[in-house]
């Protein structure tokens, strides 16, 4: 059962989702990222905090942000500015794909740092069509690279996080190849057996891991 309100209890995961928006578009308006992370939450049956409540998150996690070169919009000009942003011939097309669906959207343009992320996962999501898909991850993915740049984050958050995502990650996956991962198999990769068999017992008492937590 979710809660709104006074009453909504944030996540590490819901957490990881907040950072990563507040820091995707620093010169946003607070009130409007707020509001657009209450239906992110609610969407992914989080609880929904007040907006109130999302602003200070946002703000503060914007105080503590710095500007970095990897977050620049990317182009393929920027290829040359740095080896570190070197991409693999081979995932050009799918990162000069997705970064036209930025532009031909109502969302922030492709960073360096998201082109990078593109770059690695884009063969794990054929055959692609529309990009929304391969943009979301990226920008999940980047938005916690940034994160753990610029806050301390327990081992236990940064594991379970990554773990929900690469679950997420594998779901998408299975259903472009044409074999969608049934309830019962996803259930079983969330089980306290296979969370001790990695290190992650703790995570049992995640609502994401529990019966019926977020899929």
């Amino acid at each position: 059962m979710t809660h709104k309100g006074k009453r909504a209890k944030i996540t590490p995961i819901g957490e990881s989702i907040i950072q990563s928006k507040a820091l995707e578009t620093p010169r946003r308006k607070r009130e409007e990222v707020a509001e657009e992370l209450q239906l992110i939450l609610e969407g992914k049956g989080h609880d929904v905090p007040q907006v109130e409540v999302l602003e200070r998150k946002i703000s503060k996690y914007r105080k503590h942000s710095t500007d970095s070169p990897k977050d620049k919009p990317w182009s393929i000009l920027s290829l040359l500015d740095s080896s570190d942003n070197s991409i693999p011939p081979e995932a050009l097309p799918a990162v000069l794909e997705v970064w036209i669906y930025t532009l031909e959207n109502d969302i922030p343009p492709l960073t360096i740092r998201q082109a990078k992320w593109a770059s690695l996962l884009y063969r794990v999501l054929p055959p692609i069509v529309d990009y929304a898909d391969l943009w979301e991850h990226a920008v999940f993915y980047a938005g916690y690279e940034k994160s753990r740049e610029r806050f301390k984050l327990s081992p236990l958050t940064v594991a379970g996080v990554g773990y929900h995502q690469d679950l997420k990650l594998y779901r998408d996956y299975c259903t472009r190849a044409g074999n969608a991962l049934d309830e019962e198999r996803l259930k079983r990769l969330k089980s306290p057996d296979v969370l001790r068999k990695l290190g992650l017992e703790r995570l049992s008492s995640w609502p994401e891991f529990r019966e019926g937590g977020e899929q």
